[in-house]
């Protein structure tokens, strides 16, 4: 495994310094077992302002589901949450927290897939913290093989009896370049099996694939999530691999959904073929695939809606990046598939037709956040897929799908005002409101700027087009209602305007 770099130190430091005054701790070399140095055992006394600690502890339990969108509140927690240099209140060394507040501290660390994590620096720290983090099996719960390295198996021993989330990232798959490497990382995991919940697993090539996949069947009873990758060249669109999965291999793939039964809400693929057969993956919550746009692992929109269906009463997120449809049967009629409980839904596929179709032929009543990214050329299509109208065609059940969208994102297309203005129309409740990638023309201001309209956004993106008229967009910032926000972004070096 790769041994860890000078960037790690500076990271280390980085830590140190903001939970001490003074400077720095020495940095320690890499391994769990490294132990701390004599110089620096005793405990670190670092004066901090905590208003309300048991408060504080309340905010951070609460803070914990929403650190994916709340990033400022995540770097507040970690470096003292509440911490003022200039408030009045009672100074106290950080040792000197309650110990629930410090392992919570220690459990934000948005940068745990590069380097040493706050667990395992703390525990290199100081014998105080050592014995809190060795004795908090929560805190190595989330075992990254890039973090650990050859330290894996202490690590697993020190989860204890929790459920452990495994994550092979793609700087430490460059080391896994053989089907028997796939194979002995797993016979080292493989005795905590039973208590996996999550595994996402960036491997080089399908033998590898095929090996994880033949290993884990049937053999992870309490698996939720389970992410799968395979090497993706975006700008060439191509694949690193050619066939498809062997189909006793696409069968144990089977398994391992059907044997976690409910259980497994999560499955993530990029460019790894999805076992549309065998009513495999039934209770998912999110679904999201990507790279699926070669003749090996194109998605049969027949088995996909099959899938749909199967899904339907708990798919609460749906993610097709970069893929593409075929249809076996085109003299088939397709019913309209309902999704109750969607309120994802994000959509970069190949053909812009493609959105179209699926647009046509689902509903999404309970819909609240919706991405879309296409090319300009079919943007109407798209658009009239979303929102048709009585001029142009029948109106359909999918157009009212979107009535609780407080959420857009339209990435590609020159908005024409009239269809601009449906969208509007169509969503009552819209609130987040991001357009790029195209051209915002002085008409599509104009309709934002529509009373009606502006007092219902709380948060706008534009993009703009290089001679956009100053004019219009002032008065769009006039229209806006107190704490508004207007984004412009604009050409290449030019940083956003806040207004």
């Amino acid at each position: 495994m790769p041994h860890l770099v000078s960037s790690q130190t500076k990271r280390f430091k980085k830590w140190l310094l903001r939970f001490k005054a003074g400077k720095s701790v020495g940095h320690r070399s890499t391994g769990v077992e490294a132990p701390p140095a004599k110089g620096h055992s005793q405990p670190l006394r670092a004066p901090v302002v905590v208003r309300d600690s048991r408060a504080l502890v309340d905010t951070l339990a609460g803070a914990k589901e929403d650190a994916a969108n709340m990033p400022s509140t995540t770097r507040a927690v970690v470096s003292g949450a509440s911490i003022n240099e200039n408030a009045r209140g009672p100074c106290i060394s950080i040792n000197d927290l309650p110990k629930e507040l410090f392992i919570r501290i220690l459990s934000y660390d948005g940068e745990a897939d590069e380097g040493p994590n706050l667990p395992l620096l703390a525990s290199w720290t100081c014998s105080r913290w050592r014995e809190v983090v060795l004795n908090t099996p929560t805190l190595w719960s989330t075992v990254c093989l890039g973090v650990y390295g050859a330290g894996l198996p202490e690590i697993l021993l020190r989860s204890g009896g929790c459920g452990i989330d495994f994550i092979l990232d793609s700087t430490s798959a460059e080391s896994i370049t053989f089907p028997r490497d796939v194979s002995g990382l797993l016979a080292i995991i493989e005795p905590y099996y039973c208590r996996i919940r999550s595994l996402n697993l960036v491997l080089p090539d399908q033998g590898c694939v095929e090996t994880a996949l033949a290993q884990l069947c049937g053999s992870v009873p309490n698996l939720q999530s389970l992410e799968l990758s395979l090497p993706y060249d975006p700008c060439s669109g191509m694949q690193i691999f050619a066939p498809a999965l062997a189909p006793d291999i696409a069968n144990s793939f089977g398994i391992v959904g059907c044997g976690s039964g409910e259980k497994l809400q999560v499955l993530k693929l990029q460019a790894v073929n999805f076992p549309w057969y065998d009513d495999a993956f039934s209770h998912l919550r999110t679904l999201r695939l990507a790279s699926m746009c070669t003749e090996e692992t194109m998605i049969v929109w027949e088995q996909f809606a099959e899938t749909l269906i199967r899904n339907s009463s708990t798919l609460e997120e749906l993610s097709l990046d970069q893929c593409d449809f075929c249809v076996e049967d085109e003299t088939m009629s397709f019913p309209i598939v309902t999704l109750p409980q969607l309120k994802y839904l994000h959509l970069r596929l190949v053909d812009p037709g493609l959105i179209a179709m699926l647009l046509s032929h689902t509903s999404m009543p309970a819909l609240e956040t919706l991405e879309l990214e296409f090319d300009p050329d079919d943007q109407c299509e798209v658009f009239r897929a979303l929102f048709p109208s009585a001029s142009t065609c029948p109106e359909k059940e999918p157009a009212k799908s979107l009535s609780r969208v407080r959420s857009l994102a339209i990435q590609g297309g020159a908005y024409q005002a009239d269809l601009f203005c449906e969208i509007i129309g169509r969503m009552p409740d819209l609130e987040r409101l991001m357009l790029g990638g195209c051209i915002v023309t002085a008409a599509i201001i104009r309709t934002l700027s529509l009373p009606r309209v502006a007092r219902k956004l709380t948060d706008m993106w534009l993009e703009l087009c290089e001679n956009y008229c100053a004019f219009d967009l002032q008065r769009l910032a006039r229209a806006r209602c107190g704490g508004v926000r207007v984004h412009e972004i604009g050409s290449a070096g030019q940083a956003p305007v806040v207004m």
